[in-house]
């Protein structure tokens, strides 16, 4: 059989990872790289109908490109592989709030991080949520999550898929904790040394309160994972498609209705101890003057990232997860190194490479310098 044609989607760091990792571990592979452009639209139909497997790594709420991904493997009318890479905010560590409208005072229900009433009683910003979320025994809670949910909308599409689309199109969502370490990348010859950042809008505020802090008590948990694992999880899914595209045979338990991926490590940090330990290192590197980490309020924490809500579930929420299934039916063995061991290394290397960056805004990307 021929080596599939595969195309990767995606303007940011990680959808170039992704990419130079398939290309070095699998030179056989017929591999295009387009960036999300909305003036493209087409052109990103066409390429998806000529391929057997198409890698979306660029943002996850451009529900329209979703479509136009998937409307044209539709059309390519045989077996085709979609591995779609949502986010860690799509565990719930927030409690969901009654909260009144602004019409005759009815309720509907938001997430607590977007409400300002009652937002201490209905949340547990700052401490430690014992749920520690697996992709294999919690699937079914995982695809009845709430609309209001981060991503919701575009994992839905991806998880309909064969329904919507066509029984053909086998579908993966990739949900990456919190992505460190760096990663060398070869292009034209000349080896650069990429970075990208764990939590980097959180290092990008440390900068920017010239303290390093955390929400309450800080004993919110962040799973992990290092990007060249991350990328290992990539290449091990596309090669599963490969073989299945090769035998005709597509195994349920990795695609569909199950195909859902955490890809975590065992290690686990609290925002507090990762807050002592930024402290000291940019203390020590002259990049702020406080040495001691400082606890914030969750009104402080809200109005941080030019107010726009989103420090508050990052810095103080809970993202907890198991990679079971990477784990059990793909053999996904990650080698780290750990974060602690490349803390340092990443806070004093930080150029604003965010491997997520495309999740952001544009006027909350950390900016490249």
């Amino acid at each position: 059989m021929a080596p599939p044609q595969i195309l990767v989607t995606g303007a940011n760091y990680l959808s170039r990872a992704i990419r130079d990792n398939l290309a070095k571990e699998h030179p056989q592979y017929n591999i295009t790289a387009i960036s999300q452009d909305p003036a493209s639209l087409e052109s990103l139909r066409e390429h998806a109908q000529k391929s057997d497997i198409v890698i979306h790594a660029g943002s996850p709420d451009d529900s329209t490109l979703i479509d136009s991904l998937l409307t044209g493997m539709k059309h390519r009318g045989k077996n085709c592989f979609f591995v779609f890479t949502s986010g860690n905010i799509t565990t719930p560590g927030i409690k969901m709030s009654e909260q009144p409208t602004s019409e005759g005072g009815e309720t509907k229900e938001v997430p607590a991080a977007q409400s300002s009433i009652g937002r201490s009683k209905s949340t547990e910003f700052g401490l430690r949520d014992p749920k520690v979320w697996s992709d294999i025994n919690d699937i079914g809670e995982i695809r009845s999550l709430p609309k209001q949910q981060a991503h919701r909308r575009t994992d839905n599409m991806v998880f309909n898929a064969a329904k919507d689309y066509g029984k053909h199109i086998h579908t993966a969502i990739v949900c990456p904790p919190d992505v460190y370490g760096t990663q060398q990348l070869k292009r034209a010859s000349i080896e650069k040394k990429q970075e990208c950042r764990m939590l980097p809008l959180y290092f990008e505020e440390i900068s920017r309160q010239k303290y390093a802090l955390y929400v309450g008590r800080g004993q919110n948990m962040r799973s992990l994972v290092h990007i060249n694992d991350l990328c290992k999880l990539y290449s091990l899914l596309i090669e599963e498609a490969a073989k299945s595209l090769e035998s005709g045979k597509v195994r349920k338990e990795c695609w569909g209705d199950n195909g859902f991926y955490f890809s975590s490590y065992d290690e686990e940090v609290a925002m507090r101890d990762v807050s002592k330990a930024a402290a000291k290192i940019m203390k020590s590197h002259g990049l702020i003057q406080q040495e001691n980490a400082k606890s914030c309020s969750l009104e402080e924490a809200e109005d941080m990232i030019d107010g726009s809500g989103m420090a508050l579930p990052m810095f103080g929420g809970n993202s907890r997860s198991r990679a079971d299934r990477a784990h059990k039916y793909l053999g996904w063995k990650p080698q780290g190194p750990f974060f602690w061991e490349v803390l340092e290394n990443d806070l004093c290397n930080f150029k604003g490479n965010d491997p997520l960056r495309d999740y952001y805004p544009a006027h909350m990307c950390p900016q490249v310098g």
